[in-house]
């Protein structure tokens, strides 16, 4: 349908950090739902997180809370974005978001030891809450697609914990899921 391509280059469109203003006007005449996600995604695009924040206060849509998500991760506030992506999959029924949450806190897990080779407590808490963002995904959705990949980053932090015994649990875990998997780069 027409509207769909129109809508679908105006997102194009906004993560270059331009919108026209006549096919702003277009948006909020026909499609006002999507014009707060329109420019969450402009401001993203051109650097300015906090805009992005204001376009979008309480997103009605799994796809607005990831871009809501974005732009808190963007605006260094990392915490507000996994509580924006937590709330959305229970409020919205997106347990898809519960696995976004746990690869992005995963991904600011900063792996820091002392002269003795102990995790610093900061990156214990770190790996302890990503771990948990992964326990929570496998629950929310045990045969998702995601499955695989969520139970190699268990593996991952597990190692990252330094706990062996945990990390090879979850390494047969996600073989067991997924027995090709092994082969690829992932592994």
């Amino acid at each position: 349908d027409s509207d769909g391509a129109r809508l679908s280059a105006l997102v194009g469109l906004a993560e270059t950090g331009d919108i026209p203003a006549d096919e702003s006007a277009w948006v909020n005449e026909n499609h006002p739902e999507m014009l707060a996600e329109l420019r969450a995604r402009a401001a993203l695009a051109t650097g300015d997180p906090g805009a992005a924040v204001r376009a979008l206060p309480q997103p009605p849509s799994a796809r607005d809370a990831i871009v809501l998500s974005l732009a808190h991760a963007g605006s260094g506030d990392l915490t507000r974005a996994a509580e924006i992506l937590l709330d959305a999959a229970g409020r919205l029924d997106a347990p898809h978001l519960l696995a976004m949450r746990a690869f992005m806190l995963a991904d600011a897990v900063d792996v820091d030891v002392d002269a003795f080779g102990r995790l610093s407590a900061s990156s214990a808490a770190a790996i302890d809450r990503a771990k948990s963002a992964v326990g929570d995904a496998l629950a929310a959705a045990p045969t998702s697609a995601d499955v695989p990949n969520l139970l190699r980053l268990r593996a991952q932090l597990t190692h990252q914990a330094g706990d062996w015994r945990a990390c090879m649990t979850a390494c047969r875990a996600a073989l067991d899921v997924a027995p090709d998997a092994g082969a690829t780069s992932a592994w």
